[in-house]
């Protein structure tokens, strides 16, 4: 019995292009920046999107280990990867909302 006891790995396939994810968030938060330069106010859209991609590829190329963990964990279970999701949610809002007070204005009205 050598394989008793052992534990599987996962494929480290499964993760998302890292370096691609916090380049193309650098873009959006730049171009986010710009339109608040200029006066036309906070891009909500590319400020949300933005706040997924930059900290989702720095997450991936700087602790590719915790990455591959919370993955492994949030795929044993459907409650599990919902938890996972709605945590993801719930840090991506806060973040983004936070960078939008950092610029003086609201991200959302209520």
């Amino acid at each position: 019995m050598s394989g008793a006891g052992a534990t599987g790995e996962r494929k480290t396939v499964d993760r998302p292009p890292g370096v691609f994810f916090l380049v193309v968030g650098g873009v959006l938060l730049a171009l986010n920046h710009l339109s608040v330069v200029t006066g036309r106010g906070v891009s909500a859209e590319l400020l949300i999107m933005g706040c997924a991609l930059a900290p989702a590829g720095a997450w991936v190329v700087l602790y590719c280990g915790s990455f591959e963990a919370v993955l492994a964990w949030s795929h044993r279970s459907g409650v599990r990867a919902a938890v996972a999701g709605a945590g993801a949610v719930a840090a991506l809002i806060a973040l983004a909302s936070a960078v939008a007070l950092v610029y003086g204005e609201r991200l959302t009205n209520w």
